[in-house]
């Protein structure tokens, strides 16, 4: 039996096509999916606050479901996020993340 080796290089970085997170095959422009993106992560994110805000439970942590949207919540806005920095990558300065919102 071989030993098992590994390195960094066996992942593809920077190599593949970035635009698989910029667009969609239901989507024609760019500009709808990121509008797309950012309606999905701010309704889940308002969804999200909405549910801890109006619930007092001490024990609104120990069910599975309760972790499971907090995990897709966060899931939709790093993916809105990765889609903006993927759509505005060289355009925009790196301090001015509201410029890159409204820029579509």
């Amino acid at each position: 039996m071989g030993a098992f080796t590994w390195s960094l290089s066996d992942i593809p970085l920077g190599t593949e096509d970035n635009s698989v997170y910029e667009t969609s095959s239901c989507f024609k422009t760019k500009k709808s999916f990121a509008w797309y993106r950012f309606i999905q992560s701010g309704y889940f994110l308002a969804w999200f606050l909405m549910i801890l805000i109006t619930t007092n439970h001490a024990n609104h942590w120990v069910y599975l479901t309760n972790w499971g949207e907090a995990l897709l919540t966060t899931y939709f806005v790093l993916a809105n996020i990765t889609n903006i920095c993927f759509q505005t990558e060289g355009k925009i300065h790196l301090f001015s993340p509201v410029s890159a919102i409204f820029s579509f």
